[in-house]
């Protein structure tokens, strides 16, 4: 897995931190969330922001994984459980 966790999150594509914001995954992450709280299934006021939270989150979390300091499955349910509290 520490294979595939490169190429999401360190790949060759990847721009400088300061347009974390425009990478695909980011920009598709923002429209899902503007859309569901559109729909009223969450409230998030800065889509593209939080897009970038939950990419940092998700990296943080798979390094844990990797590295042998949390097991996966519990932080899956970690990251489950503080985004569903935060958004709704």
């Amino acid at each position: 897995m520490s294979g595939l966790h490169d190429v999401a999150f360190h790949g060759a594509e990847m721009p400088l931190r300061h347009a974390m914001a425009d990478i695909d995954v980011n920009r598709y992450l923002a429209s899902l969330l503007e859309n569901g709280a559109r729909a009223g299934a969450w409230q998030v006021e800065d889509p593209s922001w939080v897009a970038v939270i939950i990419y940092y989150s998700v990296h943080g979390a798979c390094d844990d994984v990797l590295t042998g300091a949390q097991p996966g499955a519990e932080v899956a349910d970690k990251l489950s459980t503080l985004f569903r509290r935060r958004f709704g």
